[in-house]
């Protein structure tokens, strides 16, 4: 399931912009709690992670990061649910 939510930027770059992943992260309630959690730390246990679509993310989170309005998995956008079905129409 994780790996239907992360893409190589270059992957997608030219079908979904970089502004387009800003303003579906920026309307994602999804993205806000990951955000929030990469902002301030995961808890120190994942039973202590209250979204359940946040604890898919427990066994990357030391490689998650934000930066510019994205969030990243290494050097892969995290793409926010509104971008997945068009995300993965192009890369399959």
């Amino acid at each position: 399931v994780l790996s239907s939510q992360i893409c190589s930027v270059s992957e997608i770059s030219s079908i979904i912009t970089l502004q387009r992943i800003l303003s579906a992260t920026c309307n994602d309630l999804h993205c806000h709690d990951l955000i929030e959690l990469v902002s301030n730390g995961f808890p120190k246990h994942k039973k202590d992670i209250d979204t359940v679509h946040t604890i898919q993310f427990w066994e990357v989170r030391h490689r998650l990061s934000y930066s510019t309005g994205v969030i990243f998995l290494g050097m892969r956008a995290v793409i926010p649910r509104r971008l997945r079905a068009e995300t993965q129409k192009f890369i399959h």
